[in-house]
């Protein structure tokens, strides 16, 4: 979108002994960056479940899970299943 700036915001993230942490910031951008509705005025961590806003664009903050494969779903010899 012409209305997102070039470097908007930024992710930054920490891995610590128990848990990993992402951290939003804005990095000056005209439009905003804004979590949960509120504008971004300085960093803020992320929490499950955040909505994130650039510029009319949403996106919500989550963690993915990786589940392997059920072998019944598919045929035998399949390079995912081994």
């Amino acid at each position: 979108s012409e209305h997102v700036s070039r470097r908007h915001c930024q992710l930054k993230v920490t891995f610590g002994p128990e848990e990993i942490e992402v951290e939003i910031s804005d990095l000056g951008s005209h439009n905003g960056t804004y979590v949960n509705r509120e504008k971004l005025v300085k960093p803020k961590k992320l929490r499950e479940d955040d909505e994130i806003s650039i510029v009319g664009y949403q996106f919500k903050f989550g963690w993915a899970t990786e589940e392997a494969p059920d072998e019944s779903d598919h045929p035998s010899g399949c390079s995912h299943c081994g």
